[in-house]
């Protein structure tokens, strides 16, 4: 894997590796979604930065989670199977 988007994908949700990366190579939707990865990091970043002032962190967080859900939804739709079992932990965990 020598493509940064990908790599980045995968090791923020690695319970669906080979699904995303399966689907990266044969979906254009998926090579797009992955790419606004760069998206939820600024988010991720910016929540951070705010943790100081609650209402601010609250909105970044929100609209990482908004990211995130879209990626898992498309994922799970890409792999017709729904997300792994883990998938609602791993999200949870992304948020802590």
């Amino acid at each position: 894997m020598s493509d940064t988007y990908l790599e980045s994908t995968i090791s923020r949700f690695p319970a669906f590796a080979d699904v995303i990366a399966e689907l990266y190579r044969d979906d254009p939707n998926v090579r797009s979604v992955c790419q606004e990865k760069q998206e939820k990091e600024v988010a991720d970043v910016a929540r951070s930065h705010w943790e100081d002032m609650p209402d601010r962190a609250t909105e970044y967080g929100q609209i990482l989670e908004c990211l995130e859900n879209e990626f898992l939804d498309t994922v799970s739709k890409g792999s017709g199977s729904g997300p792994p079992q883990s998938a609602p932990n791993a999200l949870h965990n992304l948020k802590e």
